[in-house]
């Protein structure tokens, strides 16, 4: 599922030269709702886990904390990293 906020951000990607910081592009877009929040989340982590910099689960429900209660959006998140990790051959293991 994607929507605007998210093809934004996936714009950003494809158009930095570095990660860009989807805290600062979340935080910029705070009424956004939660599932466009997680599906930005989504499109980072498919980006993110590319690089060596990626983002782990905690990292993104530390910063974006509204998020941490909603088990919903907790296991789309989940599921994005381990989808994420599998994309780019980086082996799921127990510390997510």
């Amino acid at each position: 599922m994607t929507n605007e906020l998210a093809n934004r951000w996936r714009d950003q990607w494809q158009s930095s030269t570095s990660s860009p910081d989807v805290f600062t592009f979340l935080n910029k877009n705070a009424s956004a709702s939660a599932a466009e929040k997680v599906n930005v989340i989504l499109v980072d982590q498919a980006k993110r886990w590319q690089t060596p910099e990626p983002l782990r689960v905690d990292d993104y429900l530390n910063w974006v904390s509204e998020l941490a209660d909603d088990e919903q959006a907790v296991c789309q998140i989940v599921a994005g990293e381990f989808e994420s990790r599998l994309a780019c051959e980086t082996k799921p293991n127990d510390s997510f």
